[in-house]
C-alpha cells in the first residue's frame, strides 16, 4: 500500500509553475502531453514522468505523452503504465476523484503493475521488472467539467534515484486543476487544430469561393477558389481591408462596379443581415454572391462570410430554357389567335352561307368583314353589267355618300382589283389619291383594301374596308379578309341558286295553287295555303270550284312528302277531281275514280288524303266523301262541332269496296272548315302538338269573323303555338252559308 517518503520534492515551497507558457503552444496532442510529461519531470526531479489524455468520449481514443532521461526507458515505463485509468479498480485508482493521487513506494510490488509489465514485456515480465524494481511512484486521475475521464498523470522515480513521499502527494494534488487545464487545452487546441484542417481542407475542396471577414473588416481567411476568382494569391488577401482588396482587385473585373462596392460594406447599417446577389464579370462569367454574419458559441458576433459561386452555365441554360419558353408562349399564342381566327371565320362563313338571297348576303358580309377586322367604314360593291360598281350594303358612311357610292368599269384602285382579280392595299391615301377617289377625303379615309368576290367564272363585286387611320391594315387583316371573300363567294353562289330556284319555285306554285275562290250567292269562301319553313312549294292541296248544276265543290288533301316533287302529285289530283267532277259529281263515287286515276300515278310508298264536299247554296244540303282526312270543323249547326264518321282510307291505298258518300245539312250562319294535318300536328319547343283541342278553340273564338279572317287567325294561332313558322305544309278552306 502507499506510504509517505520523506524527501521534498524540487516544487516545496515554490509558486506552481506554468506548464504551457510558451508562445508558440506544440503543434499536435502528443507533442503537448510530453511537454507536460517533461515539465512535471523536472518539477519533481523524478526520472520518468507519463501523461495519458482521452480526448473524447470514447475510451480507447489514447493519447500520451512521456518524458525521461532514457528514451527507451520513458516509452517502456509509459507501456507499463497505460492501464492507470480511473476505472482500474485493482490499482486504486476508482476510488479517487479528480486531483486526488496515490503513492506506490514500490511500483514493482504491485499486482496490477506487474501484469501490466507481463503484458509489456512478454511471458515473465523479468526484463521489464528490472527497471522498476525498488521505483515509487505517484499516479493521479484527471477530470474536468466536461470530461470526467480527462486521463491521468504517473511520476516514477527509480530505485537509487530521490524518493517520493507524501509531500510529494499533496503537491501534485495542489497542481492537479492547473495540469487537468493544461490537459483540456491541449486536447481543445488539437481538437481545433484537426478541425481547422478538416475545414480547411473542405474550403479547398469546394469550387465556391469563401472569404472570411472579422469584426474589422480585415479578411480573415479565403480559400483558394476565392484566391481564383479574383486572381491574386492569398498573401495579398489575408489581414488586408475587404474594401481595400475591392478597390483594387475586385471592381475592374466586374460590369457592375457600383453593386460590388454595395456588397463589400460586408456590415452596413446591419451587421446581422443576409445578402444575395448576382454579379456579372466582363469576360461573362455570372457569379452569386452570399454573405451572412458569422457567431461564436456564445452568439456573439464574430464576423462575416462571403460565398461566391459561379453560375454561369446554370445562368446561361436558365437564360435559354427562358428564352425556348418565350418563344414556344410566342408560337403558342400564335396558334391560339390563328385558330381563334380559323373559329371566327368559320363562323363567319356559317352565318354567309345561311343568308337565302344576294341582299342578305351583302348584308351579313360587311357585319361580319367589322368583327373580324378593326375598320371604320366598309362597303360591298356589286358589279352591274356594264362593268360599274355599286354599293348593295355598307356601314359607317354616311347616308349621302353611300347613296353616291359609285365606280365606273376601270375606275380608281376599285376598278384594278377587279381587272386584276387581286387584293388591293392603301396603305395612306395622302401619299396615294388614286385609292377611293373623291370619297376618301370627303369622309376621311387614310387607308384601305380592296378584295375581289369572285363567283364562277368572273367577277361578282368587291369588299371594301377602311380606315381613317393609316397603316391600318396588316398581312392578319389582309389574309382574313381575302378568306372571308371566298367564303361570300360560296354563300353568294347559293344566294343566286336558291334565287333562282324560288323563281322557278313561286312560278310553278301559282301554276299549282287554285284560284281564287269563285263567287257563290249564298256561300261566303276562302282559302290558305302555307308551304312548310324552307319549302317553296308543298304537298298540300286545295281547290273550290262550281258544278254544272250550280253546286259547289271544296276539296283539301294532302300529299306525303314535301317540295317540288309533292307539288306536282298535287296538281294532278286537284286537275284531275275538277275535271271528273263534269260527268260525276258523288263526293264517293268521284274518290273511286280519283283513286283509280290518280292513285295509279302516284310513287311507290306515296298516299293523298282528301276530304271532299259537295254543298247547295240554296238548301244547304252537304254531301262529302272522307280519304283518310282529318275530319273538318263544322260550327253553327246546333250540333257537335266535329264533322263526326270515321274516315275511309287515303287514295292510293287500294280500297275495294268503294268509298262512302255521306249526307247532312248547312244551316244558314253555319262553318265549315277543312285543314291539313300540318296546323294539328304543328309542335311546340317540348315537342307537344297543336292538337284538335286548340285548333277548335281557336276556330270557336273566330267563329263570328269573316272566313278569311278566320283562316288567317287558325294559322296564326298555330304559328303562336310553335313560336315561329311551321315545320309542314298547311290548307284551309272556310265555307260560311248566308242568305242567297
Amino acid at each position: 500500500m502507499a506510504t509517505e517518503a520523506e524527501a521534498t520534492p524540487a516544487t516545496s515551497g515554490e509558486r506552481p509553475f506554468a506548464l504551457l507558457g510558451d508562445p508558440e503552444p506544440p503543434p499536435t496532442l502528443g507533442d503537448a502531453l510530453d511537454l507536460i510529461a517533461g515539465r512535471l519531470r523536472e518539477a519533481f526531479a523524478v526520472d520518468v514522468a507519463v501523461v495519458r489524455a482521452t480526448p473524447g468520449p470514447d475510451p480507447t481514443r489514447v493519447a500520451r505523452g512521456a518524458s525521461a532521461a532514457d528514451r527507451a526507458l520513458g516509452d517502456r515505463v509509459a507501456r507499463v503504465l497505460a492501464g492507470l485509468r480511473p476505472e482500474t479498480i485493482d490499482a486504486g485508482l476508482d476510488r479517487l476523484s479528480g486531483g486526488s493521487a496515490v503513492l506506490w513506494p514500490d511500483l514493482a510490488a504491485e499486482p496490477a503493475i506487474q501484469r501490466r509489465i507481463a503484458a509489456a514485456v512478454g511471458a515473465g515480465g523479468t526484463a521489464g521488472g528490472t527497471d522498476l524494481h525498488g521505483a515509487a511512484a505517484l499516479a493521479m486521475p484527471l477530470r474536468s467539467p466536461s470530461n470526467p475521464r480527462l486521463g491521468a498523470i504517473a511520476l516514477v522515480s527509480l530505485a537509487g534515484g530521490r524518493p517520493l513521499g507524501e509531500t510529494d502527494r499533496r503537491t501534485l494534488e495542489a497542481l492537479a486543476p492547473q495540469i487537468a487545464l493544461a490537459v483540456q487545452n491541449a486536447i481543445l487546441r488539437d481538437r481545433d487544430v484537426r478541425t481547422g484542417r478538416t475545414l480547411q481542407a473542405v474550403l479547398e475542396s469546394t469550387p465556391n469561393g469563401v472569404v472570411v471577414v472579422d469584426l474589422e473588416g480585415r479578411i480573415a481567411l479565403a480559400n483558394r477558389a476565392y484566391q481564383e476568382f479574383l486572381g491574386v494569391d492569398e498573401s495579398m488577401l489575408v489581414g488586408k481591408p475587404i474594401g481595400e482588396v475591392v478597390e483594387e482587385h475586385l471592381k475592374s473585373r466586374f460590369v457592375d462596379t457600383g453593386l460590388i462596392e454595395a456588397g463589400a460594406l460586408v456590415f452596413g447599417d446591419d451587421p446581422t443581415a443576409r445578402r444575395w446577389d448576382t454579379l456579372e464579370t466582363v469576360d461573362g462569367r455570372v457569379l452569386e454572391r452570399f454573405s451572412a454574419p458569422i457567431h461564436d458559441a456564445k452568439g456573439t458576433l464574430a464576423g462575416r462570410v462571403g460565398i461566391i459561386t459561379d453560375v454561369t452555365r446554370a445562368h446561361r441554360a436558365l437564360e435559354e430554357a427562358r428564352a425556348l419558353a418565350h418563344e414556344n408562349a410566342l408560337l403558342l399564342e400564335r396558334e391560339e389567335r390563328r385558330a381563334e381566327e380559323e373559329l371566327a371565320l368559320a363562323r363567319a362563313g356559317a352565318i354567309l352561307r345561311g343568308a337565302m338571297t344576294r341582299a342578305e348576303v351583302h348584308e351579313q358580309l360587311v357585319v361580319q368583314a367589322d368583327a373580324l377586322v378593326a375598320s371604320d367604314k366598309t362597303a360591298v360593291f356589286v358589279s352591274r353589267r356594264r362593268g360599274d360598281l355599286v354599293a348593295a350594303a355598307t356601314r359607317g358612311f354616311s347616308r349621302a355618300v353611300a347613296r353616291r357610292l359609285r365606280y365606273r368599269a376601270g375606275e380608281a384602285q376599285i376598278g384594278r382589283a377587279v381587272l386584276t382579280r387581286r387584293q388591293i392595299v392603301c396603305h395612306d391615301t395622302e401619299a396615294d389619291p388614286r385609292g377611293m377617289g373623291s370619297f376618301a377625303e370627303a369622309e376621311g379615309i387614310r387607308s384601305f383594301v380592296h378584295v375581289p368576290i369572285e363567283v364562277g367564272e368572273g367577277v361578282y363585286g368587291v369588299l371594301n374596308v377602311n380606315s381613317l387611320r393609316p397603316d391600318a391594315f396588316g398581312p392578319r387583316d389582309q389574309r382574313v379578309l381575302a378568306e372571308l371573300a371566298r367564303h361570300a363567294s360560296v354563300a353568294l353562289q347559293n344566294a343566286l341558286l336558291f334565287e333562282r330556284e324560288r323563281e322557278n319555285a313561286e312560278a310553278l306554285q301559282d301554276a299549282l295553287l287554285a284560284e281564287e275562290p269563285p263567287e257563290v250567292p249564298g256561300l261566303e269562301l276562302a282559302t290558305l295555303y302555307r308551304a312548310a319553313a324552307g319549302a317553296m312549294v308543298g304537298g298540300d292541296l286545295y281547290n273550290i270550284w262550281r258544278l254544272s248544276d250550280g253546286r259547289v265543290a271544296v276539296l283539301v288533301g294532302d300529299v306525303s312528302g314535301k317540295g317540288v316533287a309533292a307539288a306536282g302529285a298535287t296538281a294532278m289530283i286537284r286537275f284531275l277531281a275538277e275535271g271528273l267532277s263534269a260527268r260525276e259529281d258523288d263526293p264517293g263515287r268521284l274518290l273511286d275514280d280519283l283513286g283509280r286515276l290518280g292513285g295509279s300515278r302516284l310513287s311507290e310508298g306515296s298516299f293523298v288524303t282528301v276530304f271532299l264536299a259537295v254543298l247547295d247554296p240554296r238548301t244547304g244540303l252537304m254531301q262529302w266523301a272522307n280519304a283518310g282526312h282529318p275530319p273538318p270543323i263544322l260550327l253553327g249547326t246546333g250540333g257537335p262541332p266535329m264533322l263526326e264518321g270515321e274516315p275511309d282510307p287515303p287514295l292510293g291505298s287500294g280500297l275495294e269496296n268503294g268509298y262512302r258518300t255521306r249526307s247532312g245539312a248547312l244551316p244558314l250562319g253555319a262553318v265549315l272548315i277543312l285543314y291539313t294535318d300540318g296546323i294539328l300536328e304543328a309542335p311546340a319547343m317540348d315537342g307537344e302538338q297543336f292538337g284538335e283541342e286548340r285548333l277548335l278553340d281557336a276556330a270557336l273564338a273566330l267563329a263570328g269573323d269573316r272566313p278569311d279572317a278566320i283562316a288567317q287567325g287558325m294559322y296564326a294561332a298555330a304559328s303562336r303555338w310553335t313560336g315561329g313558322s311551321l315545320a309542314d305544309d298547311v290548307a284551309l278552306a272556310v265555307v260560311r252559308r248566308t242568305e242567297p
